[in-house]
């Protein structure tokens, strides 16, 4: 059955380190199964017994040493085992396992060969399929045929898959051509691409571009009709490829392209910003630029292009290209001079950059991005201490451009600063006008309503305005705090019951865990996208597929599922809730937590927040991991706790957990308990922080404390970290708190 081959590869399968000579893309997808307590095991590990008779110790080491990226004692310990271990599958397995992260294919793929020649059934299809990806990384391709095809008929269910990988290797179309007749749907567009690429081995461009086509490689199959003449065609591709996502090697291949064929019309223009957006990489961008932007296109591309510097972190490169689209005027031109006055705000201060978005106003007063500029400057002004300067500035929004997205939003400011100084009447007046509006703004005015009415006694008022808010914003940050204000039950959410997944869908599961047994990575994101177009119209369907998902690792994807399932069932199914606020590593969170005497919910909160619990992932600006721990920060924590550290511990799940909830803890003693405070030091750091409760420490109110952080990344920080914990406090009530 089926789902006995689930059970043996989940056992059989042992989760990767991050492998050199990989693209980042698909290192980044293998930490879709959950890593064990590595970072722990190792050091415990080494301090134990080493006789050669203990084959369980050396394994554990070996096997504990590899999972925190130690090749040379993996390594080590292996080799110098004894020989009754060195013919044992799963010993022949982790050497491989050692070899392939070292990037010796050849030596992985034939210790992968020796554990297969010992195994039977599906485990020796799952090493017969790992020998020949060793051997196709090692560019061994008749070895990598063979034991394609030995894997392929141990384990049909991804025999498709295996299919297209050896179609890949064969030089003779006939037989690629037969081989391919063995592929089901989900593996179509894999396969045309294997079969593009053995069509163009022979020279059958033609009929190759055809088919790279077919496989969704438009960039490929652009520069393959430029190749061989067809300019119209090769236009048409590289446009329509330019409206989805380029791969980062694409970069090269787009750069020479759009050099032959530089945009024509308004909708290549489009393209092109749609293409430089998604690219977000800079040196490419600006050579780009150099290639396209001529005439009347260079205002909308040098937009897009700024637009992707921006998101690169090139700063002064998106200034930069703002700069030469203010120069060119056009339509485009009050669009670049808002977007550079908004950058200049970020890169040279306040001064200089309300400035320049008060320049714009007075020169495009009837620009839609005119009050949104003020509000801008007015907030600039406010955090200075110009209180009255901001509030005529919020008066202008709110009578000039009453429809305006802005007027909400500068009434709520206007409301805010009425009920500081007291003026409770006019406070609540704007509130409501806010509430009034049904726009983003309504939940946070309801709950503030709430308050000024309490300041005036009229608590009936209030805890009407807040019970309604609990039950509208039920899943919300103003709403779990309207809840509180209330003193309201604390928020209860039913046991899901899943729909049990169909056949069709049950074999797709089964594929997908052998695909990720054999770290197949494309092809498991390729089943997985298929999987989603496939029972996407079925809502049952849909989450039941993204339960597997959450249960074969895939977090972040299940997670893309539940959102899409919402649409249909809503943020407050049980179900829906589950996908988007999941909780993997559990056991080692709760555990962390109580070595440090932190809230379990409070750090699943946060790491929901952080990483989307993915151990892999690397933000801008270096920070890394579960917690998102800089280098040096994570390298002072563990300097602190005396622990031996190197910073390829970051990627690894329980070593970046337990410097991140060590930090966590820190903080929190650090500002007395209060985790508002410490949440919001985790986010911006100690020093501010520190600045912010001398200011404002006479708060006893965390609600107007959070709303007085004058940075809004961290203020909706602070926000988000506070409801996920009451989330997942309802979500997963059977955990203890300290």
């Amino acid at each position: 059955m089926r789902w006995s081959v689930v059970a043996l590869c989940i056992a059989v399968s042992v989760a990767l380190p991050r492998t050199p000579g990989r693209s980042r893309a698909e290192r980044d997808k293998e930490p879709h199964r959950p890593p064990t307590a590595a970072w722990h095991a190792a050091p415990e590990l080494r301090a134990g017994p080493r006789g050669e008779a203990d084959v369980s110790t050396v394994f554990d080491s070996a096997r504990a040493e590899l999972r925190i990226g130690s090749l040379d004692r993996a390594r080590e310990l292996l080799v110098g085992s004894a020989s009754p271990m060195r013919v044992d599958p799963p010993m022949l397995r982790l050497r491989a396992l050692v070899e392939n992260a070292a990037g010796n294919y050849r030596a992985a793929g034939q210790f992968y060969a020796a554990a297969a020649e010992r195994s039977v059934g599906v485990q020796r299809g799952v090493f017969e399929a790992r020998a020949g990806d060793a051997f196709d990384r090692a560019h061994l391709r008749r070895l990598a045929r063979e034991h394609y095809r030995r894997a392929a008929r141990l384990l049909p269910d991804v025999a498709g898959w295996l299919a297209v990988r050896e179609v890949r290797l064969h030089q003779d179309t006939a037989v690629a051509a037969r081989v391919l007749r063995k592929v089901g749907p989900a593996e179509r567009r894999m396969a045309a691409d294997a079969w593009a690429a053995a069509l163009l081995r022979v020279g059958d461009s033609a009929r190759a571009l055809h088919f790279t086509a077919i496989g969704g490689r438009f960039l490929s199959a652009a520069e393959l009709a430029l190749a061989v003449g067809d300019a119209a065609r090769s236009r048409r591709l590289l446009y329509h490829a330019l409206r989805g996502v380029p791969a980062p090697d694409a970069a090269a291949s787009l750069e020479r392209l759009m050099l032959a064929l530089p945009p024509s019309n308004p909708d290549e223009v489009s393209a092109i910003a749609s293409g430089l957006r998604r690219l977000g990489r800079a040196p490419e961008v600006l050579r780009v630029l150099r290639a396209t932007a001529a005439g009347d296109v260079e205002g909308p591309v040098l937009l897009a292009a700024a637009d992707a510097l921006a998101d690169a972190g090139d700063r002064p490169g998106a200034l930069a290209a703002l700069e030469r689209a203010v120069r060119g005027g056009g339509p485009t031109g009050a669009d670049a001079e808002y977007a550079r006055a908004r950058l200049l705000l970020r890169v040279r201060g306040e001064a200089t950059g309300v400035r320049e978005l008060l320049t714009f106003v007075r020169t495009h007063p009837a620009h839609a991005a005119a009050p949104n500029a003020l509000l801008v400057v007015a907030d600039a002004w406010e955090r200075a201490g110009r209180r009255r300067a901001a509030d005529s500035l919020y008066e202008v929004i709110s009578s000039r451009w009453p429809s305006h997205g802005a007027a909400p939003q500068a009434q709520l400011r206007l409301a805010v600063g009425a009920e500081r100084a007291r003026r409770f009447s006019q406070a609540r007046r704007l509130y409501a006008a806010v509430r009034d509006t049904r726009g983003p703004d309504r939940p946070a005015a309801r709950f503030m309503l709430g308050r000024a009415a309490i300041a005036v006694g009229d608590s009936a008022a209030a805890f009407a305005e807040w019970e309604a808010l609990a039950r509208e914003d039920l899943v919300g940050y103003w709403g779990m705090v309207a809840r509180q204000a209330a003193g309201l039950p604390a928020l209860t959410i039913g046991v899901p019951h899943w729909t049990q997944p169909g056949k069709a869908l049950r074999d797709v599961i089964s594929s997908l865990t052998l695909l990720t047994a054999l770290n197949f990575s494309d092809e498991a994101d390729a089943l997985v996208t298929w999987a989603i177009d496939q029972f996407g119209a079925d809502p049952e369907q849909l989450l039941a597929l993204g339960r597997c998902l959450l249960d074969a690792g895939w977090t972040e994807t299940a997670v893309d599922v539940g959102w899409r399932a919402s649409a249909s069932h809503g943020l407050t199914d049980p179900r829906v809730l589950r996908l988007v606020f999941p909780w993997p590593l559990r056991d080692a969170v709760i555990s962390e937590a109580r070595k440090f005497d932190l809230d379990p919910y409070l750090l699943a909160g946060l790491i929901r927040q952080e990483s989307l619990f993915r151990p892999g992932v690397t933000s801008r600006a270096g920070a890394r991991g579960l917690m998102q721990l800089m280098p040096a920060t994570a390298a002072e924590i563990a300097r602190r706790l005396g622990l031996d550290w190197h910073d390829r511990l970051l990627g690894v799940a329980d070593a970046n957990l337990h410097l991140g909830a060590a930090h966590l803890a820190s903080l929190v003693r650090r500002f007395g308990g209060d985790e508002v405070l410490a949440l919001a030091a985790y986010n911006a750091g100690g020093r501010p922080v520190e600045q912010w409760r001398r200011r404002w420490g006479h708060l006893t109110d965390q609600v107007q404390f959070i709303d007085r952080i004058p940075y809004p990344e961290t203020r909706g920080y602070v926000r988000t970290v506070v409801r996920n914990r009451a989330l997942y406090r309802a979500l997963y009530p059977a955990v203890d708190s300290p």
